[in-house]
């Protein structure tokens, strides 16, 4: 479903509903207590962020692939990719996590890594085109 303003600007409103169910109801409270439990357990920036984009980030981006699978109505297959998709997420992420960690209070954490996923997207869009 596709709504065009003047030929110039296509909206693809499948999209942006998955966008947002994804980014707000599906990652919003996990990335919550993950960064509760993160920033209890762990003090150091540095090994916060080693875990987050060495250890967590195959569970998330797995946890993503499973979520926009069920939003499209499709079943479940993990992608091939999913090794390249994380080793490039890592250009943006581990910088974006480093900077959060070290210099992001605890209660501004999750709002900033809402405006990271946002440079994410974007870049994504603008790279991929999806």
């Amino acid at each position: 479903l596709e709504t065009s303003v003047d030929n110039v600007f296509t909206l693809d409103l499948i999209s942006l509903r998955n966008a947002a169910l994804l980014g707000g109801v599906a990652m919003a409270p996990l990335h919550y207590f993950w960064f509760i439990i993160l920033n209890y357990y762990v003090k150091s920036p540095l090994n916060k962020t080693l875990i987050d984009q060495f250890i967590a980030s195959w569970f998330f981006n797995i946890y993503i692939q499973f979520i926009l699978s069920m939003l499209n109505g499709e079943h479940f297959k993990l992608s091939s990719d999913i090794f390249k998709v994380v080793f490039i997420s890592w250009l943006w992420w581990i910088p974006v996590k480093g900077i959060m960690f070290s210099f992001i209070p605890d209660h501004l954490m999750l709002p900033f890594q809402t405006l990271g996923s946002f440079g994410w997207n974007v870049i994504m869009f603008l790279f991929v085109g999806r």
